[in-house]
């Protein structure tokens, strides 16, 4: 869907509505879609919708409305007061709907949009310069599913509080290698292929500009519109010994002269 476009914030959003509708409708009736599935999707269609319609969406006051409504549900009170009023309510279901279930809805409609809120208004902000979130994100699904498998092979209680203490340490253990064996070094690798055809795009644009001109170098480099000289100095220097790379009919030593000249004029030397 991606990359047929069609991840728009208006197909996302409609996604979302659609999968809370019908959640609503076959709430009462549990099985492994309506308790596995479908939260999981509207989670993430929440996610999707929050992400690409941030600029359309108040999500400060979604997310005082969604915190006022999680406090809400859980007083101690809510549940009496549901019981006593439902006879009288009219729900989809009649009735026949309880408070648990109704309070599990809520609670799924109003999660994502209080984490954020929270989470962009936490008053601690940790400086960590490594990003293990994509890699807790990759393997803590199949590291639970793993320890839930192995606890029922082996006959041994894993309840839910312990299911999580659990995966949720081998999960950061998996990103911490992940980000450092695979993630950082990929991304370097990344930034150094941007880099390096940027650069071998501008520097022949300087060297014909500079032909055409019969001007030096330095000249015809500062003539370039939309040029990063500290990002070009930083890595001009290393191309200068590849100058057969970057320009097969320029002399070697004159372009490495070139290359000597400019790199401090662009750092600032």
């Amino acid at each position: 869907m991606g990359m047929a476009g069609m991840l728009t914030a208006p197909v996302v959003s409609a996604a979302y509505l659609v999968g809370m509708v019908l959640l609503f409708v076959e709430l009462n009736a549990p099985s492994s879609t309506t308790t596995v599935i479908a939260p999981f999707f509207i989670l993430f269609t929440a996610g999707g919708m929050i992400r690409l319609g941030e600029a359309q969406l108040d999500l400060f006051k979604c997310g005082v409305l969604a915190c006022a409504a999680l406090v809400l549900t859980f007083l101690p009170i809510s549940g009496d007061i549901f019981e006593s009023a439902r006879g009288s309510i009219v729900f989809a279901h009649g009735p026949g709907i309880t408070w648990q279930l109704m309070r599990w809805y809520v609670t799924l409609l109003a999660l994502p949009f209080a984490l954020l809120f929270l989470a962009r208004r936490f008053p601690v902000s940790l400086q960590i310069h490594a990003d293990y979130s994509y890699g807790i994100y990759i393997f803590a699904w199949p590291i639970q599913q793993t320890l839930v498998f192995q606890a029922a092979r082996f006959d041994i209680a894993l309840g839910p509080r312990t299911l999580f203490v659990v995966s949720a340490i081998l999960s950061f253990g998996c990103a911490f290698v992940s980000w450092h064996l695979v993630e950082k070094n990929a991304l370097r690798l990344s930034r150094t292929k941007v880099s390096f055809t940027a650069f071998r795009k501008r520097l022949r644009a300087v060297i014909r500009l500079a032909r055409q001109w019969g001007t030096d170098f330095p000249t015809a480099l500062s003539t370039i519109n939309g040029l990063q000289p500290l990002k070009l100095g930083k890595i001009l220097r290393p191309f200068s010994r590849s100058s057969k790379l970057m320009a097969p009919d320029l002399p070697r030593n004159r372009f490495g002269r070139l290359a000597d000249d400019i790199s401090p004029r662009l750092r600032g030397e």
